[in-house]
């Protein structure tokens, strides 16, 4: 015996009814699965072409777009002014970065440069202004002479680097407060 929806069902009053190719259940244990199943089942035949039913299936309408005025036309004037604020924070957040690689770039270039001017120094000139009499300054002694020869020139990386890092921490409050008023 086949039901409306091509499934075969047992002739007799008995307990055993086949739903499909590979399920055999109990006829008593179906009665909350067969709603699922009734549902399941029509939703399928909706898309399968039978000569016995003649449903018409639904066809998609394209997608209507949409204008950006009519996108926005609930908002309020405190919306657009709130949207407007948080796409400004956004690219502000955004120029952040290539700000913290420039100031990090000049933390690195203060390390390196008390040792580039070092090589670019003449020794000679130096031994003569600032050292005691007969004291050969060369590149590898530079620095272990700084206590024994008196430069004019000052390296104050400590400082340096202070107002480097200071410049990294405003920077890193300023991303802190764009990225909140961003979201």
């Amino acid at each position: 015996m086949i039901d409306d929806y091509n499934e075969k069902v047992s002739s007799k009053n008995g307990d055993i009814s086949d739903l499909g190719p590979h399920e055999i259940t109990n006829r008593n244990d179906v009665s909350s699965n067969s709603a699922q199943k009734l549902k399941k089942s029509r939703f399928f035949q909706k898309f399968r072409n039978t000569d016995d039913q003649e449903e018409v299936v639904a066809v998609a309408k394209p997608k209507e777009s949409v204008s950006l005025l009519n996108l926005f036309r609930y908002a309020t004037k405190l919306d657009l002014i709130l949207m407007l604020f948080g796409t400004a924070s956004g690219l502000a957040n955004g120029v952040i970065l290539p700000i913290m690689i420039i100031v990090f770039g000049g933390i690195l270039s203060k390390f390196t440069s008390r040792s580039t001017d070092a090589c670019t120094l003449n020794f000679t000139a130096l031994a003569i202004e600032s050292c005691p009499e007969g004291y050969t300054l060369s590149a590898s002694n530079y620095f272990s002479s700084l206590s024994i020869c008196k430069f004019n020139l000052t390296f104050d990386l400590q400082s340096e680097i202070t107002q480097q890092t200071l410049y990294l921490t405003g920077i890193g409050c300023a991303s802190i407060v764009l990225s909140y008023f961003q979201v």
